[in-house]
């Protein structure tokens, strides 16, 4: 009888995680961080919306993703199928780091209109933990350009709003620093 032989990496947790990355900026190198660290241990299947596969290539971090699973918004058909992989059972954990406002303000109004968007909808009608980590929750923030230099950014009374509102959702877990979003994904 043959024996299994183990992988060079093997999983700690069983569990499937889809990671939804989104058009910030902001957060999005502590975010790929973790998506590494925990893609280690765990497997994970990578969402990109279409603004956020523009945004890892604009801060030069598409490359360290080569070789993930890939789900990318650009594919005919890839809402449809992000959609009905939350109710088959292929993921028990949707994580959206970084978050940009657009995809928080519809997250909060129900807009299933994007990949992203509709993955939280579906993962939330099919009682999926969603971890999300907004990019607007604080009014002022510096943030990283993809030079390097740093900039302020004012976030409008909305965006924050939009963002502490999702801290009430049931199957939503706010997140409210790359920290945090740290210590959540060790306890996956």
């Amino acid at each position: 009888m043959a024996t299994k032989r183990p992988s060079a990496v093997a999983p700690i947790s069983s569990k499937r995680i889809a990671w939804c990355i989104t058009g910030a900026g902001h957060f999005l190198k502590e975010s790929v961080n973790q998506l590494l660290y925990l893609s280690r241990h765990r497997p994970i299947t990578l969402i990109l919306s279409s603004s956020g596969e523009e945004v890892l290539n604009t801060y030069h971090l598409a490359g360290k993703l080569e070789g993930m699973s890939v789900l990318r918004e650009r594919l005919p058909g890839a809402r449809y199928l992000g959609s009905s992989l939350m109710w088959t059972g292929h993921f028990d954990t949707v994580i959206i780091a970084p978050a940009s406002a657009n995809t928080v303000a519809k997250i909060r109004h129900g807009i299933a209109d994007s990949l992203v968007s509709n993955i939280a909808s579906q993962a939330q009608k099919n009682r999926l933990q969603v971890i999300v980590l907004p990019t607007d929750l604080v009014p002022v923030q510096q943030t990283p350009v993809p030079s390097g230099k740093m900039v302020t950014v004012y976030a409008t009374s909305q965006d924050i709003e939009n963002a502490k509102e999702l801290s009430n959702r049931k199957f939503i877990k706010l997140v409210k620093s790359p920290t945090e979003l740290a210590r959540v994904v060790e306890s996956l």
